[in-house]
């Protein structure tokens, strides 16, 4: 009985910690390859900055139509290389140019999403 107690409890505690700010931006630039490499322009728009409407799926929809297989390949895969968080902002460096030099993301709430005018020299 004492020991499953403490189990619970180390379970608990554990759980209670979370992911880093930086594993969740990380999982966020994730999300977002992989929307643009599956052709979801809705789920896209989840990891952006403000509203999820017809017109940034109108607009992500475009982005995707012009990927070919290759790129469409190597969105699954973004590779991270650089990480800056000053408050509840954070830069963002990817090892390829999948992503535009120092892609900005905000933090609303326990959330990361990505501020769609640093999107504005991606592919």
């Amino acid at each position: 009985m004492r020991r499953s107690t403490i189990l619970l409890f180390l379970a608990l505690v554990l759980s209670a910690c979370g992911a880093t700010d930086e594993e969740k931006i990380r999982s966020t630039i994730d999300k977002y390859g992989e929307a643009l490499a599956n052709g979801d322009p809705r789920k896209a728009c989840q990891q952006v900055v403000g509203p999820d409407d017809n017109r940034c799926q109108a607009q992500f929809t475009v982005r995707i139509l012009a990927l070919d297989n290759s790129q469409r390949d190597a969105l699954r895969n973004i590779k991270v290389d650089q990480i800056r968080i000053v408050g509840r902002v954070a830069a963002v460096s990817a090892k390829d140019d999948l992503l535009p030099p120092n892609t900005r993301l905000r933090k609303e709430g326990q959330y990361w999403r990505i501020e769609p005018a640093s999107l504005d020299d991606a592919s």
